[in-house]
């Protein structure tokens, strides 16, 4: 009773700020925008509802980390601290998205004027973007021993790949601007033939993504590829439609089928075989639930740091010195992914940072945003969901001010995704996100000096008059 309590409890506090604001809408008889930052916050946040209800009906559906774990003692108790813990977290992360400070960011960063944006420049861009996004993925996918290896072995897909994280992350992001660019052109023709190519050419890139075997990646592609569409192109009024009901099936598809070649034998157990597939992937719903989860990695981080003695105390923020050192001029590197640290201690094996990398398992349990507690306790979660907060706002902020430039509608869509968290590996995959895309954008669209901050918002262009 207390699990499903708990379960009900927080669908609540996720549920009643998009309440209220579908109350204000009609109250002040205007559209609104769908996607503010309270949008992203909710809506991510209700993705780990569905496993809280499975636990509370069955504890069987507990996974083997949770079930197993010699930190989660009382169950109960912890859902109990989970449910508080996120609905504290919500709240700060509201309070700094639309708090003084986000507008004061959003307006003091710089801007690439909306007139740079050109179709020309535009189509050049997008060119360059897909062409250099291809060949990234194809010499990624050479080095792991092409495609079909890469699916019968795609339980070694962390290994595979272990080295070229970085050019992972380049032509994942050369692809999602490719994307971003081809919908940012339907604001100059929307005919139908045109909008077909253009929904095509995503489902290409989304295509090229799921291959390697990311399901995140393809649904960052796709909010991504929905925010152009709705802030650049055509505001829309409402979510669900036929067209996103279809989309949304789809992609649940793949995120059930995906996960099941990350086992041994699966490509052979498949292959040839879609009834099979079906069943397997049917069965998949329920550990699906917990992958969309942090209830797992938050119980174990509740229960083991409960003592004073046990916290990090900034000690896994000294790893983002050596970040930047390649590993082969100093072997003894500390893992860039501080959930590398999380993962031996939910196995049992408690590690202090900073540690070097090859003392531990090569496998990761990402914490995100939860790093600061295990760091400073409550006060440096609680400062960090601020934070958090913060960065959301100023990139929405940042992105009105800059008249929905396709830059800034890339990095709100990455920030409001989680791009952003106070972990080393956060900190360090933001900046080098960040960077790339900024010395692309600017390669194409820069004026002959640097922008300044824009003057004042200035409103999205009128549908007729793009």
């Amino acid at each position: 009773m207390v699990l499903f309590l708990s379960a009900l409890f927080i669908t609540l506090v996720y549920l009643l700020p998009l309440y209220w604001r579908r109350l204000a809408r009609d109250r002040a008889r205007a559209p609104g925008d769908l996607f503010q930052p309270a949008f992203f916050f909710c809506m991510l946040g209700l993705l780990n509802v569905p496993y809280l209800f499975l636990i509370a009906a069955d504890r069987a559906y507990a996974s083997p980390e949770l079930r197993l774990s010699m930190w989660v003692t009382d169950l109960e108790r912890t859902a109990v601290q989970y449910v508080l813990l996120s609905a504290l977290s919500l709240l700060l992360m509201m309070a700094g998205a639309y708090s003084g400070l986000a507008g004061i960011v959003g307006r003091a960063l710089p801007v690439l004027r909306a007139e740079r944006f050109t179709r020309a420049r535009t189509g050049r861009a997008l060119l360059v973007a897909l062409a250099l996004g291809v060949l990234m993925y194809l010499y990624f996918v050479s080095q792991v021993g092409g495609l079909a290896f890469l699916w019968a072995h795609m339980y070694l897909r962390s290994a595979l790949g272990a080295g070229m994280g970085y050019l992972g992350m380049a032509y994942m992001l050369l692809l999602s601007v490719a994307a971003a660019l081809l919908m940012y052109r339907l604001r100059w023709t929307r005919n139908p033939l045109r909008r077909a190519a253009t929904y095509a050419g995503v489902a290409f890139i989304g295509a090229l993504m799921v291959s390697t075997g990311g399901r995140s990646q393809l649904l960052t592609l796709l909010v991504l590829a929905f925010l152009i569409a709705h802030y650049a192109v055509r505001r829309r009024r409402r979510l669900v439609t036929p067209g996103t009901a279809v989309l949304g099936a789809v992609l649940f598809a793949i995120v059930l089928i995906v996960p099941l070649f990350r086992h041994r034998g699966a490509y052979d157990r498949y292959a040839g075989r879609p009834d099979v597939l079906a069943q397997a992937a049917f069965r998949n719903l329920t550990p699906i639930a917990g992958q969309f989860s942090g209830f797992d990695r938050t119980a174990v981080m509740l229960n083991y740091f409960d003592r004073a003695d046990r916290m990090w105390l900034g000690r896994s923020y000294v790893d983002l010195l050596y970040a930047p050192i390649p590993r082969t001029f100093f072997p003894r590197k500390p893992p860039v992914d501080d959930g590398v640290y999380f993962k031996e201690i939910a196995d049992g094996h408690p590690v202090t940072p900073s540690r070097p990398a090859y003392e531990m398992q090569p496998t990761s349990w990402p914490m995100g945003n939860l790093v600061p507690y295990m760091n400073f306790g409550l006060a440096g979660l609680l400062l960090g969901m601020f934070l958090a907060g913060v960065a959301v706002g100023a990139a929405y902020e940042w992105m009105k001010r800059s008249r929905y430039t396709p830059f800034t509608i890339y990095m709100y869509s990455y920030v409001a995704m989680g791009g952003f968290s106070l972990s080393v590996l956060g900190i360090v995959y933001f900046l080098i996100n960040t960077l790339l895309a900024l010395m692309f954008f600017w390669l194409f669209f820069s004026p002959k000096r640097w922008p300044r901050p824009a003057l004042g918002a200035a409103p999205a262009l009128a549908a007729g008059a793009r």
